[in-house]
């Protein structure tokens, strides 16, 4: 098998080019870069924006390409700008010199829950709700941000989607993400799948998923309370059999929150994610075809 892995200043690509299945994974909060521009409009230290991160989520599915499925991963890192964001998702009070035409399309949707709770495109709150930036940043910066690290890796994306729903005119995305714990539940979940509730993803799948990791002993919650992000709300088309989950893992299963270090149940953790994707390759490869000839 031949893998093709692939840096770029906005993205790590990860694809199988022999044996490849249907199945892309996405990791867009993973990313740990800062950029120069980026440091030098900040109000506060690097160091307090870690959280925002989806740490290890990127190593937690290493091995993917194995299996036939393609990866691709954020360099960047949230804080900067969010991958799982749309444009409409951009807090205008943030910046200024705005051009009249963008600040339009924005105030059709505005404000949406993201830019509501301080974590919209650009975010402006870390971990501690404390100001990322002290002063408003201009236009020129943001715009910059958006043409050379949003699009190119939303690109990325689509060409891959394209190429595999091309090749099998089927494609399930899973969107690779991490939780803190809630401790306002009974019983908190160790895994939440997001599946829009039914809108981005079909049963059989999201059922496959949810009974995969119960067999694993972990407790697993659907839509609650994570239903699904941008990607998966923007890239699934069931009628065409393009479908999107997002999967949410709990960080104190794999790291100390506090210390931001792996825990001893890491390596477990990613053996079983391992044992899922080989499990869920062999799932869609011998049930993508009955899918489409059904519909």
């Amino acid at each position: 098998m031949t893998i093709n892995h692939k840096k770029e200043n906005f993205s790590r690509l990860e694809i199988s080019n022999k044996n490849r299945v249907p199945i892309i994974f996405s990791s867009p909060h993973s990313g740990k870069k800062f950029t120069n521009e980026f440091l030098e409009e900040i109000n506060c230290a690097p160091s307090n924006l870690f959280f925002l991160e989806d740490k290890y989520v990127d190593e937690l599915y290493m091995g993917s390409s194995t299996y036939g499925i393609s990866k691709i991963d954020a360099i960047i890192s949230r804080a900067v700008i969010d991958l799982n964001r749309g444009l409409s998702d951009l807090d205008y009070n943030l910046i200024e010199n705005v051009p009249s035409i963008i600040l339009d399309s924005i105030k059709t949707s505005y404000p949406s829950k993201y830019v509501r709770s301080g974590i919209g495109l650009i975010p402006k709150v870390n971990q501690f709700d404390k100001e990322i930036y002290s002063k408003k940043i201009n236009w020129k910066l943001i715009k910059d941000r958006i043409d050379k690290l949003y699009t190119p890796w939303h690109t990325s994306l689509k060409r891959m989607i394209d190429d595999n729903y091309k090749k099998y005119n089927f494609l399930l995305l899973i969107d690779c993400h991490s939780m803190p714990p809630n401790t306002n539940l009974q019983k908190d979940y160790d895994i939440v799948l997001g599946d829009n509730f039914g809108k981005t993803c079909g049963n059989f799948i999201s059922e496959f998923i949810k009974s995969q990791f119960e067999d694993m002993n972990y407790f697993v919650g659907l839509n609650e309370p994570y239903a699904g992000g941008y990607i998966t709300n923007n890239y699934s088309d069931k009628s065409k059999n393009i479908h999107c989950i997002q999967i949410e893992i709990n960080r104190d299963l794999y790291m100390n929150r506090k210390t931001l270090k792996k825990n001893d149940n890491f390596i477990i953790l990613r053996k079983n994610l391992n044992l899922f994707m080989k499990n869920l390759s062999n799932f869609i490869v011998n049930n993508y075809q009955n899918r489409i000839a059904a519909e």
